[in-house]
């Protein structure tokens, strides 16, 4: 229940220029918290929580998701994988990236089967309406001022990934 509370705070965070790469690693860790994924993904011999985030060079944005590598979510220590381009994403080997963080820029390049690829073992999260359009499963948007969370039920739904009812409550779906 307190993380829910933190949570609702953080929902209703004024967002200035320095402040946006902090909450969308804030509101990333928090969106770990609230969703499912099959318990099969993670049996494997890597022990961690693997975030991966796919966006242009941004020292704000590294230095927000770094500080997440010192967190543990769902009983596992994060790992955060910076990626420079797609390629290197489908390079990682099968189940490695638990959460994508994608920019417009290097999601729009996605082909339907590479989204559908992703879908089986990754909550893709990006940063428009679009990207939600384009296959994606969750959007942090700024709308006045403000980061709000953007879900697309139509796309988690066909996914083996959950996102828990209080989270959902908290979004609004598209």
């Amino acid at each position: 229940m307190m993380i829910l509370l933190l949570f609702n705070i953080n929902v209703n965070a004024q967002v200035g220029i320095n402040q946006k790469a902090q909450l969308t690693a804030a509101f990333i860790y928090q969106i770990t918290k609230f969703t499912l994924w099959p318990e099969s993904l993670f049996i494997s011999n890597n022990p961690k929580f693997t975030i991966c985030v796919l966006a242009q060079a941004n020292e704000n944005l590294d230095r927000a998701f770094s500080e997440l590598e010192s967190k543990s979510t769902k009983g596992y220590q994060i790992e955060v994988i910076r990626l420079n381009n797609k390629e290197q994403l489908f390079e990682l080997s099968e189940n490695n990236c638990k959460v994508l963080y994608s920019s417009d820029e290097q999601w729009a390049g996605m082909t339907e089967q590479q989204i559908a690829r992703l879908t089986e073992t990754t909550l893709l999260i990006g940063t428009s309406k679009r990207f939600l359009q384009l296959g994606g499963m969750v959007s942090l948007i700024i709308v006045d001022n403000k980061m709000k969370i953007f879900i697309s039920t139509a796309n988690i739904d066909k996914t083996p990934i959950k996102i828990e009812s209080r989270l959902k409550a908290l979004a609004k779906s598209i």
